[in-house]
């Protein structure tokens, strides 16, 4: 039995790629959105459940969720992006190749190679265009993002603002626990802040760079260099995390 899965969305009611998927296979996603838009999703796609918050943010919305399968005794849970395209399958690692799937096959599979007996706290598909040269099947104590299966059970908490996928994987690794990014999953999604609705006010507003800046301060003061401040190709500052440091 597959755990329970949570769609952080806004703006996006009836065009979320992911929820129509979702419904279209016959699954129920927990769709959490912003109060004054809970009715636009409620009637939009009328199978799923829709949770409204009066918080803002994806940080807060996280955190929400986090908190909630806690409080409901939920060991585990799915933590997936609105914007997923699609998800697919490399099975021959020499073609390079990924095959169109399904959410339920892909989520029954990664779920099943995470036994709670173990310390992975979260584990998850990696974009398919980090994926296609990647010979190996996964990989240990890496950045999961955009689609998690997150454990509960840890001292672990999503922060309030952008990066927070970043920032609790730090938590999870500087803490002694480990994650899992699956390469024989891939997933497509659009380019960071390009499509309307989700956190695209948030990165048009300059929050990316600030909620950068303060992450790298964040953890500048436990962890000197682990994250670095850096500028892209488009001229944006961005974090760039040390993650050998991690790796055994």
């Amino acid at each position: 039995m597959l755990p329970t899965i949570w769609v952080p969305s806004r703006g996006r009611a009836g065009h979320s790629p992911t929820i129509k998927r979702m419904v279209k296979e016959g699954l129920v996603p927990n769709v959490v959105v912003p109060a004054d838009e809970a009715e636009a999703y409620a009637e939009a796609d009328p199978t799923v459940r829709v949770h409204p918050l009066l918080v803002q943010g994806i940080g807060l919305t996280r955190a929400w969720i986090l908190e909630k399968n806690r409080r409901d005794g939920e060991q585990r849970f799915w933590m997936i992006d609105d914007d997923i395209s699609n998800i697919a399958h490399r099975p021959d690692f020499a073609a390079r190749r990924y095959y169109q799937s399904t959410w339920t096959t892909s989520l029954s599979d990664m779920t099943g190679r995470v036994p709670l007996e173990g310390n992975v706290a979260l584990a998850g598909p990696v974009p398919r265009q980090y994926g296609y040269t990647k010979m190996v099947t996964e990989e240990r104590d890496r950045r999961v993002g955009f689609c998690v299966l997150v454990r509960t059970d840890g001292p672990w908490n999503y922060w309030p603002f952008l990066h927070e996928d970043t920032d609790i994987t730090l938590q999870v690794l500087t803490n002694g626990w480990s994650t899992r990014l699956f390469y024989d999953w891939g997933f497509n999604t659009g380019v960071m802040s390009t499509t309307e609705g989700g956190c695209q006010p948030d990165y048009l507003r300059g929050a990316g760079t600030s909620h950068g800046i303060a992450l790298h301060d964040k953890w500048e003061r436990t962890h000197p260099g682990l994250v670095s401040l850096v500028r892209n190709r488009l001229g944006s500052t961005v974090t760039r995390v040390d993650w050998k440091r991690f790796r055994t």
